[in-house]
């Protein structure tokens, strides 16, 4: 496989919204750290909680028809965590307040994969 090949595979990771970003600024970003073809993958989560929003908030994950279970707290207002090698096709990041409210939600989805 050609670099431009390997370049190609990484654009076609595409990160879906689950949920439009809260109207009070939450942010959050999943970012592959390798080809989109691979699975399981590592995934970096990047989030960003409002001023006005209490610290520590909660990240969540489930992946399809699995319950959504903790995975870690978000105990700076702009932080990145990287997954294990586990993430994959439909891994959805949850972005939750102090007191539970959903700020920011993300869906990784796997791109097309070149076979040549």
């Amino acid at each position: 496989m050609t670099g431009r090949h390997v370049r190609a595979l990484a654009a076609g990771l595409v990160v879906l919204s689950a949920s439009a970003c809260s109207p009070r600024g939450a942010d959050l970003e999943i970012v592959a750290d390798t080809s989109s073809c691979t699975i399981p993958k590592v995934v970096t989560v990047r989030w960003s909680i409002p001023e006005d929003e209490p610290i520590p908030a909660l990240l969540r994950i489930n992946g399809p028809g699995r319950p959504m279970k903790d995975w870690r707290q978000a105990s700076v207002r702009e932080g990145e965590a990287p997954t294990g090698p586990w993430a994959g096709d439909g891994l959805t990041v949850t972005l939750v307040s102090k007191s539970g409210r959903p700020l920011a939600r993300r869906t990784l989805t796997q791109g097309p994969c070149d076979a040549g």
